[in-house]
């Protein structure tokens, strides 16, 4: 039986780290964590690289409802989290 691991929204991994820390078996799961903020891309791949996980894969896009291109607004910091309302999203940090 395949495992799937889903994070839809990674930030900085810690829903991946807190499934690692509690379940014996996470080698066994292929993990994909779904995250838009290049900050956050960048903190998940260091953490991958330092931690030697090979059955992570990081992919840079939102999870959505339908298989569209959408603007998606945002601050740069990884604090920050998006928006696809754009009067919503002008009040995000950068």
């Amino acid at each position: 039986m395949r495992k799937i691991f889903l994070d839809c929204g990674a930030y900085d991994g810690a829903s991946v780290r807190m499934f690692i820390d509690k379940f014996h078996d996470w080698n066994e799961y292929e993990i994909y964590c779904f995250e838009v903020n290049h900050a956050n891309i960048k903190k998940l791949k260091k953490w991958k690289k330092k931690n030697k996980v090979e059955n992570i894969s990081i992919i840079e896009k939102a999870v959505w409802i339908k298989n569209e291109t959408r603007i998606f607004y945002g601050g740069k910091n990884s604090s920050s989290s998006g928006t696809l309302n754009k009067i919503k999203g002008r009040y995000q940090k950068e």
